[in-house]
């Protein structure tokens, strides 16, 4: 599993392969890419608190941003480790799901 500094230049070049993998972002720990077999990219985070380890989807390449990602990833895990709805606390339009 890769890490690097993630960027919009750098999450386009990424290229399916025959499995999916994840490229994590070295700014944010916890944040990364998804690239599917397909082509289809999806912004995630990951992250273990208290024991539980937690996947979500934070959105879709192309649909937002490296940096409102990001921002998203960051919001989803303060609201966890705050012990509060993380869908309640996520902002609109974040898809919540395992990835």
């Amino acid at each position: 599993m890769a890490t690097v500094r993630l960027d919009e230049r750098r999450v386009r070049a990424l290229k399916p392969r025959k499995s999916a993998y994840d490229v994590r972002d070295r700014r944010l720990m916890g944040f990364g890419v998804r690239v599917m077999p397909s082509g289809a990219k999806r912004y995630f985070v990951h992250f273990q608190y208290q024991g539980r380890r937690t996947w979500k989807i934070v959105g879709q390449v192309g649909s937002i941003g490296t940096d409102e990602a990001r921002d998203r990833a960051k919001t989803v895990m303060a609201a966890i480790r705050e012990g509060s709805d993380e869908k309640a606390a996520a902002s609109p339009g974040i898809a919540l799901g395992k990835v």
